[in-house]
C-alpha cells in the first residue's frame, strides 16, 4: 500500500490518459489499428474502396499473428487508396530461422 501511495505522490500524470496512446507506442501493429480506426466510421472522409481496403488492412493486422507458421508473419500492405491517409511504414520483422 506505501508503494502505490508513493507512486502517486511521486508522479503528476492526467488521470485521463490514454492507454491506447501509450500501447501505441510500444507496438506498432496497435498504432496502425488506432490511427485508421476512423476509417471504418459512415462518414469517414474516404471513398467506399478505400474503407473495404482499410477494412482487409485491419483484418490482417488483428489475425497476422495467428499465422499457423509463425515464422511467415508478414506486415499487411498499407493502403495507398485515400491520400488523406498516410501512415508510417512499419518496422522489419526479425526472423528467427
Amino acid at each position: 500500500m506505501f508503494l502505490i501511495a508513493f507512486l502517486r505522490s511521486s508522479f503528476s500524470f492526467d488521470a485521463k490518459l490514454d492507454m491506447n496512446v501509450v500501447k501505441s507506442r510500444l507496438n506498432p501493429r496497435i498504432s496502425a489499428e488506432l490511427m485508421t480506426d476512423f476509417t471504418q466510421l459512415p462518414d469517414a472522409p474516404i471513398s467506399n474502396e478505400s474503407k473495404i481496403e482499410f477494412l482487409n488492412f485491419r483484418s490482417h493486422l488483428r489475425d497476422m499473428f495467428e499465422a499457423e507458421n509463425i515464422f511467415s508473419v508478414s506486415w499487411p500492405v498499407i493502403p495507398s487508396s485515400a491520400n488523406n491517409i498516410n501512415l508510417p511504414p512499419f518496422p522489419p520483422i526479425i526472423s528467427c530461422n
